[in-house]
């Protein structure tokens, strides 16, 4: 679907986004550049969406970090592997990095992330 000025609609229902919300699920362990899941005249003769076809309000980057914060929050709770093994999977240049992008968007470290996922609820009066 086309918006007025023949640009692509911005609606999460659009062909475009499709292939943009493909393109990160295949590759957002490789690349969190934009320009790498379209923004490029290369990238976009290969059939993939201008960064600024996907959904406001979060935006192309916006999406790419939900990804990728979701496979981080995935694999803290969900497993016992270190922040630098995390870290290398996202392509992370180190699990500094890795520490302050996560800080940065969820409030917490990865480790106190961690910590809480872990915590059992115990019923009231138990120690």
């Amino acid at each position: 679907m086309l918006r007025p000025g023949g640009r692509p609609s911005t609606t999460e229902n659009s062909d475009t986004f499709r292939r943009f919300r493909e393109a990160v699920e295949r590759d957002f362990t490789k690349t969190r550049e934009v320009a790498d899941y379209g923004g490029t005249p290369r990238a976009r003769s290969r059939g993939q969406p201008h960064p600024r076809s996907v959904p406001a309000p979060r935006g192309s980057s916006g999406f790419i970090d939900e990804r990728v914060m979701l496979e981080a929050k995935h694999r803290l709770a969900h497993s016992d592997e270190p922040t630098v093994r995390i870290a290398e999977h996202i392509r992370f240049s180190s699990a500094t990095n890795f520490s302050t992008y996560f800080q940065s968007r969820a409030g917490q470290s990865p480790i106190q992330f961690w910590n809480a996922s872990r915590q059992v609820s115990r019923p009231q009066g138990e120690p």
